[in-house]
C-alpha cells in the first residue's frame, strides 16, 4: 500500500484577494507571509512523516511552498505537470466573488465550485484530468507499492484526486481545500483506493 500526502500550497496574494489563479506565474501568485506560515506549520505537522518521494507542481507557489515544508530534509524531488492548476482559461484573473455573482446558477451555492454537470466540455475536462491523475497515482505506486509519497498541489487539483479515490463523478459537492492542508490517500491497487483524511489543518 502506498501512502500519497496531498498538500495544498501556502497562501498567495491571489487567494487572499479571491482571484482565480489557473496556471498563471506572476506576483500574484506568488506565497503572501501567510502563506510561508502555513507552510511552516505544515512543515512541523509532517516532520516526524518518512517520505520516499516528494513530487510537485511546477507552479512557483507550489515550488516555494515545498523549499518551505521539505527544505531542511534531503528528500528526492521530481516535479510532475501533471499536478498542476486546472486553466481557467478567461476566467483567469478574475474575482471568484464576481463570477458567482454574475452566473449564479452555475455555481453550487455552498461550495462555491462550478458545477461541471451543466457544461459538456467541463464534463469532458474533469473526467480526462480524473484518468490522467489516476494514471500518474498508480504510477507513483508502482514504484513505491509500500511507501511514502508527498505532493504538493493545487486546490482544484486535490480536490479531483478525492472524487477520484471517493468515486465521484464531479468535485462540486466538496468543500475547499485549504491552503498548506492535507489530504491524504492510500492505494493498494487500480480499484482499491482509500480516503484517510480530508483537508487537514
Amino acid at each position: 500500500m502506498t501512502d500519497f500526502y496531498l498538500i495544498r500550497h501556502g497562501q498567495t496574494l491571489a487567494n487572499r484577494k479571491g482571484i482565480m489563479q489557473g496556471t498563471s506565474d506572476n506576483e500574484l501568485t506568488r506565497l503572501t507571509a501567510t502563506g510561508r506560515r502555513q507552510c511552516q506549520h505544515t512543515q512541523r505537522l509532517l516532520a516526524g512523516q518518512t517520505c520516499d518521494l516528494v513530487v510537485t507542481s511546477p507552479l512557483h507557489r507550489a515550488l516555494e511552498s515545498v523549499q518551505l515544508i521539505f527544505g531542511q530534509r534531503p528528500l528526492p524531488l521530481e516535479k510532475d505537470p501533471e499536478f498542476a492548476e486546472k486553466d481557467y482559461g478567461t476566467a483567469t484573473g478574475q474575482s471568484l466573488a464576481q463570477l458567482q455573482a454574475q452566473y449564479p446558477d452555475q455555481f453550487d451555492q455552498r461550495t462555491g465550485e462550478f458545477i461541471a454537470e451543466q457544461d459538456l466540455v467541463e464534463r469532458d475536462y474533469v473526467r480526462w484530468r480524473k484518468a490522467m491523475l489516476a494514471q500518474q497515482l498508480l504510477k507513483y505506486h508502482r514504484r513505491f507499492p509500500t511507501g511514502t509519497v508527498m505532493i504538493v498541489s493545487h486546490g482544484w487539483t486535490i480536490k479531483i484526486i478525492t472524487a477520484l479515490v471517493l468515486g465521484m463523478l464531479y468535485p462540486d459537492r466538496l468543500m475547499d481545500v485549504g491552503n498548506g492542508s492535507i489530504t491524504k490517500i492510500s492505494i493498494i491497487n487500480q480499484e482499491t483506493m482509500y480516503l484517510d483524511y480530508y483537508n487537514r489543518v
